[in-house]
């Protein structure tokens, strides 16, 4: 007798990077939330895998990062300042950042957790993006491979289809971005479930 589907749980997840491919740059952050049940929450700050960076990704990633908190003054952490300094930056996060191995494994456990009797899905706004470094983080840094398997939602492209229109934009959906500061991966993973949860709503009603 073929099983029944498992349910699926969706997992809004939103990465900051020092630059744009995994293995060269670095996670700085991971953020994520149960799509539906946003109180659930997982939010680290990662070790670099590497002093390698790109400036304009660097500015992106720090923004939200808690660890520059204690040192808002100092110019070198600011990413609107000229004098940022990235290699500061990652030089904070190698001490007070969690090991890459111990974040994933701590990711993947919750996930885990969380998923009991149903199947998790990754939910990202740009999948090629954080997708791609999730992916390359639970190959490299763990012994199974991802929770989530093969299973993702960028959910640009599933607003495209909804609308059907390749022109659209999340950013058209109508909700308050409480985000503080934007670019923090919790903040982002919490925006995204948001607007998930519209879109899903939606796909939902319709015939």
């Amino acid at each position: 007798m073929k099983k029944s589907p498992l349910p699926p749980l969706y997992v809004s997840v939103d990465i900051e990077a020092s630059g744009p491919v995994p293995g060269r740059y670095s996670m700085l952050s991971l953020g994520a939330c149960i799509i539906g049940e946003t109180e659930q929450t997982f939010y680290r700050e990662l070790q670099p895998i590497s002093d390698d960076y790109d400036v304009i990704s660097m500015k992106v990633g720090s923004l939200g990062l808690h660890s520059l908190k204690p040192y808002i003054q100092n110019p070198n952490f600011d990413p609107y300042d000229d004098s940022f300094c990235p290699k500061d930056v990652l030089d904070l996060l190698h001490q007070v950042g969690t090991p890459p191995s111990k974040a994933i494994v701590e990711f993947s456990t919750w996930i885990r957790y969380h998923s009991k009797n149903k199947e998790p899905w990754l939910v990202t706004d740009i999948q090629p993006f954080d997708g791609m470094f999730l992916q390359w983080y639970f190959g490299t840094f763990t012994n199974s491979e991802s929770p989530f398997g093969y299973k993702a939602i960028n959910l640009d492209m599933l607003y495209k289809g909804l609308e059907k229109d390749l022109n659209a934009e999340l950013s058209q959906i109508n909700i308050q971005d409480t985000r503080n500061p934007a670019h923090n991966a919790l903040e982002d993973a919490l925006h995204t479930a948001k607007q998930a949860e519209i879109i899903l709503n939606r796909m939902k009603k319709q015939p």
